[in-house]
C-alpha cells in the first residue's frame, strides 16, 4: 500500500532546535508517511555536510536555496515540487515557511497545518500581518508548540483555535548516563567539582553575558561548559577573559552527541532573553538533570514545576542565587518523568497523526 505523502517545509534546514524536532518528528512518522523536509534556503549537499545527523537519517531532504528576500521562483519551485512528489499533507513551521507553503499550494487539494514556534515576533505588527496573511491564503490548520504560543496566534488564524501540540524528544537518546565517563569524554576537569552547563546557538537573545557575570558570584569549585556556537563566540570569549574565567568556563563548541553534553552536568541553565518552548530543556531533564531557566516565551511549559527554578531574565544576580540553590539540591527530584509525560516524542508525533488523519 503506497504511503501518504507528507512534505515539511523549514526555512533552513541546519542544526538547531526547530530542525531536531522536525526530523524527530519525520523519524517516528517514517513507517506511516513517505517524507519529504523541504529547506526553502541552502543547497542540499552542503547542509547534509554540516550536520552529520542527516547522513544516518532516512528522510530525504530538498533544498530550494532560496536567495534572501521574498522570490517567486521559490513560489513556483516548491509548487512544482509538490506537484512532482504528489504530496497529500504539507507542514509548515515558522512565518517564513508558512508564506511560502500558503502561496505554493494555493488551490491545491493538500491537507495543510502549520506550527509556531515562538511568541515573542508575534508581539511585532509586521510579523502578524505576515502570519494572518500566511493563513488567510489557504485553509491551514494552526498548531502551537505551547499554550503561550496559542494565545498570540489565535487571533491571527481566521477564529480557528490552535491545537496545542507540545515538541518531543527521544526519551531513548536522551537519558540518564555515567557522569564521570561524560565529564572525561568533554574534558571537564576534575577540579571542578561541579558543573553547570548550557547549550544554545551563541547569539544575543540567549543572554549568556548575564550567566557569565552570574559564574562570578558562584564558588570556584563551579565549572561552566557551554556548548554550541555563534555570531557571539568571539565576544563571549572576551568577556570571559575580562571576568577572569578562563579556568571555569569550557566553551565545547558545537556537539552531535549533546546526550553526553547534558549528562556530564549537575545543572542546566537556559538565561534566553527570548524563547519558544526550548528543547533544550526538555532534552537535559530527559537526562535526569535539573534546570534553571528565564521566565521567558513557553519556559515556564517545558520546566519541571519540582526539580527546576524560573527567574527573572536578564539579572545575573537571580541567576547565580537560583544555580547556587540548585547544586544544593541536585540529588534530590528528578524531572525525567515529567519530560516523559510533557515532552515524549512518541506522544508528539501520535497527536499529530491524528490530527493529520482529522483534516
Amino acid at each position: 500500500m503506497t504511503k501518504p505523502v507528507l512534505v515539511e517545509v523549514v526555512q533552513r534546514f541546519a542544526s538547531g532546535g526547530l530542525e531536531a524536532l522536525v526530523l524527530e518528528l519525520a523519524e517516528q512518522l517514517q513507517n506511516e508517511y513517505e517524507i519529504h523536509i523541504v529547506s526553502l534556503e541552502g543547497q542540499a549537499p552542503t547542509l547534509i555536510k554540516a550536520w552529520p545527523r542527516l547522513n544516518q537519517s532516512q528522510v530525504t531532504l530538498h533544498a530550494l536555496n532560496k536567495p534572501v528576500g521574498l522570490h517567486g521562483g521559490t513560489v513556483l519551485a516548491l509548487r512544482r515540487l509538490c506537484k512532482q512528489l504528489q504530496a497529500e499533507i504539507i507542514h509548515s513551521h515558522h512565518i517564513g515557511p508558512l508564506l511560502y507553503a500558503s502561496a505554493a499550494t494555493w488551490g491545491m487539494p493538500l491537507r495543510k497545518l502549520h506550527t509556531e514556534h515562538d511568541e515573542w515576533h508575534l508581539q511585532s505588527g509586521k510579523q502578524r500581518r505576515l502570519t494572518q496573511l500566511g493563513f488567510r491564503l489557504g485553509k491551514i490548520a494552526p498548531v502551537a508548540d505551547a499554550c503561550r504560543v496559542a494565545e498570540a496566534l489565535e487571533p491571527l488564524t481566521q477564529r480557528q483555535v490552535p491545537a496545542v501540540i507540545y515538541n518531543g524528544i527521544d526519551m531513548g537518546r536522551f537519558r540518564p548516563g555515567d557522569r564521570d565517563f561524560a565529564r572525561d569524554s568533554l574534558g571537564l576537569c576534575a577540579e571542578r567539582s561541579q558543573w553547570i552547563g548550557c547549550a544554545a546557538r551563541l547569539v544575543p537573545e540567549k543572554g549568556l553575558e548575564h550567566l557569565l557575570q552570574a559564574m562570578v558570584r558562584l564558588p570556584g569549585r563551579v565549572g561552566l561548559a557551554i556548548a554550541g556556537d555563534g555570531p557571539l563566540r568571539e565576544s563571549l570569549v572576551r568577556q570571559i577573559h575580562e571576568l577572569d574565567l578562563e579556568s571555569r568556563v569550557v566553551m565545547c563548541g558545537r556537539l552531535d552527541a549533546i546526550e553526553t553534553f547534558y549528562q556530564a552536568l549537575d545543572l542546566f541553565c537556559l538565561p534566553s532573553l527570548k524563547e519558544g518552548f526550548p528543547m533544550s530543556l526538555l532534552e537535559a531533564q530527559a537526562c535526569g538533570i535539573p534546570v534553571v531557566a528565564t521566565r521567558t516565551g513557553a519556559t515556564a511549559e517545558a520546566v519541571c514545576p519540582y526539580s527546576g527554578t524560573l527567574v527573572e531574565q536578564g539579572c545575573s544576580e537571580a541567576l547565580s542565587d537560583a544555580i547556587a540553590i540548585g547544586l544544593q539540591r541536585a540529588a534530590g527530584q528528578k524531572p525525567r518523568n515529567f519530560i516523559y509525560q510533557r515532552g515524549n516524542a512518541v506522544r508528539m508525533a501520535r497527536q499529530y497523526r491524528d490530527l493529520m488523519e482529522a483534516l
